[in-house]
């Protein structure tokens, strides 16, 4: 008898399983929203953006920093072998130094065509603005 009731009820008023479902969350959700602007009003909420520019930015960063840091290492010691007068230090530091050597080398190499990966996609985003420019 309840359920006839509430189907006439509903065909009368036009009301679904949805409509009700979202008469009944919708002030939480603004009740979500107003206290979420409300955080970022007073500071306590912060928006972090993360850009893809950015994200290749310090991705091109820490490859220059590897390659700094094999050369600090590889001069390093080349600088112990050069001062130490005893095969037992001059071999392992020449050999050590040519290591970080190569692996500035390796890491240069990974700059450069990480470069090259990134300038395809520059030259690509400006030849699309070019082309949107002229078909305006």
């Amino acid at each position: 008898d309840a359920d006839k009731k509430f189907s006439i009820f509903r065909k009368a008023t036009g009301l679904n399983a949805d409509d009700i479902e979202a008469a009944v969350t919708q002030p939480r959700k603004i009740q979500y929203i107003a206290d979420t602007l409300r955080e970022m009003e007073s500071g306590n909420l912060k928006i972090r953006v993360r850009s893809l520019e950015n994200e290749k930015a310090l991705e091109r960063m820490s490859l220059r920093q590897s390659v700094m840091e094999d050369v600090v290492f590889a001069s390093l010691l080349f600088n112990m072998a050069s001062l130490s007068s005893r095969a037992a230090f001059f071999y392992p530091s020449v050999a050590g130094g040519a290591f970080f050597l190569f692996k500035t080398f390796m890491s240069s190499t990974k700059i450069k065509s990480f470069d090259k990966k990134q300038a395809k996609y520059v030259s690509q985003d400006a030849f699309t603005k070019s082309a949107t420019d002229e078909s305006e």
